[in-house]
């Protein structure tokens, strides 16, 4: 990203170069916001943990700001976007994920472009990494910003190095290749002493998929692009990964990797890391380490997506100002150098950041954090508020595929033709 005078790079290549900007600190100076006492709603839309909302968004908040009250509401099958727009109750605030559900949003026409409060404002959008203003200005179709960026979700492989020594394995390195993983993992898969032991959680098909930048619905048509080679290539990884576990029952990452401590490695977004450090402080301590994301041999070497936990306003607030006011407050480098202190990957260009990275999380001493900064991600991912019906299908055959009922080829025609009825019968109902 050029900044005025100087340079910040994305190095597609493998990581990235960090180079201060000069960015304005603390919170825009918006005139005329309302001083009088007000509460506003925050719809937690990308899920997250009570102590972790009340810690890190509501007491800085309420702190910064001693006439601001913010209620939390919370995504529940009672308050989805759909019941929220038809109760006339949405929330002044919404917090969600770029990856998984702010098209939905934006679809929906929940979302309020805040390019005009950022020019009010003053607010210097250049403190921001450019792949992440780019990903943010591609989900509009005329440059809106509809978000800003609280933290990036990093992603990378999580190892227990218990388990290496214990079967006399050496430790994964940055820079694998997905071959290379599937077969160290093989070396793990074993029994012994009567526990079963896996060598490498099976990932996420559709996380694969983002690897390497496939879209999943044609943005013009509406149909489903999942028969395809790339789409076959993913099948058949996750077939080889599933089957390497020599005939053992696969136990899943969240049960095998952090609670039974059975499963060697674990590709996982970055709340992981939060996770093991806590499970540190509760005297429940794993003996881990992480490396960058595997990537598919013979492409560009994408490692993972950008995805970011995105602050955004709704379309209809009636206090878009203060909203702002607390936006920006989040985003400013004086909240985000503690979010950073706290193990949390900024999204701002500032060196300072990443020097702080975890530094209130003693855990975190000793561990290979440059895999985090070493990332190569995924520019700009093609999406549709109609994806999540394609990777539900992605997900009910991969597993048709994993169990031997349906070959790849089989199972990628079937999944492909039932998206599509699936996208025209959310189009239909649109419609009505």
């Amino acid at each position: 990203m050029a900044c005025k005078g100087k340079k910040w790079i994305w190095i597609i290549s493998g990581g990235i170069l960090l180079a201060g900007c000069g960015v304005k600190e603390g919170v825009s100076p918006t005139s005329n916001v309302n001083t009088s006492p007000v509460t506003l709603s925050l719809y937690m839309y990308t899920p997250a943990p009570d102590q972790f909302i009340q810690d890190s968004i509501v007491k800085p908040v309420e702190k910064k700001f001693p006439n601001i009250t913010l209620k939390i509401v919370n995504n529940t099958s009672a308050a989805t976007p759909q019941q929220l727009i038809a109760s006339g109750n949405v929330p002044d605030l919404m917090y969600g994920s770029i990856l998984f559900n702010v098209q939905e949003l934006i679809d929906l026409g929940m979302l309020y472009d805040m390019n005009d409060l950022i020019k009010k404002d003053h607010f210097d959008i250049n403190q921001i990494n450019s792949t992440v203003v780019k990903e943010i200005k591609s989900m509009g179709n005329h440059g809106e910003i509809y978000a800003l960026p609280f933290y990036i979700n990093y992603q990378v492989l999580y190892y227990n190095k218990d388990i290496f020594n214990k079967f006399g394995v050496q430790y994964p390195k940055d820079g694998m290749t997905w071959d290379q993983v599937t077969a160290l993992g093989q070396k793990l898969s074993e029994t012994s002493n009567g526990v079963t032991y896996e060598g490498l959680a099976v990932p996420s098909p559709v996380e694969l998929a983002y690897q390497l930048a496939l879209p999943f619905v044609d943005p013009k048509t509406h149909q489903a692009l999942l028969d395809t080679d790339d789409f076959r290539k993913i099948f058949e990884l996750d077939n080889t990964i599933y089957n390497s576990q020599n005939g053992m029952q696969v136990s899943g990452p969240q049960g095998g990797f952090l609670k039974n401590k059975t499963e060697a490695m674990y590709l996982r977004w970055g709340d992981t890391t939060q996770t093991l450090v806590a499970m540190a402080q509760s005297g429940d301590a794993m003996n881990w380490d992480m490396v960058t994301s595997p990537f598919f041999s013979g492409t560009s070497g994408y490692t993972n997506a950008v995805d970011q936990h995105d602050l955004l306003i709704s379309q209809t607030s009636t206090h878009k100002d203060l909203d702002f006011q607390v936006v920006s407050y989040l985003v400013s480098k004086d909240y985000q150098m503690e979010l950073a202190r706290n193990g949390y990957l900024s999204a701002l260009t500032d060196p300072d950041l990443q020097k702080s990275f975890g530094a209130n999380s003693p855990e975190l001493k000793g561990k290979n954090l440059q895999a985090i900064f070493k990332s190569n991600p995924v520019p700009v991912l093609p999406m549709t508020s109609y994806d999540g019906l394609a990777q539900n299908e992605i997900f009910k055959y991969v597993t048709l595929v994993e169990t031997g009922k349906l070959d790849v080829n089989t199972a990628l025609r079937q999944a492909n033709d039932a998206a599509n009825k699936d996208i025209q019968a959310a189009i239909q109902q649109q419609g009505n």
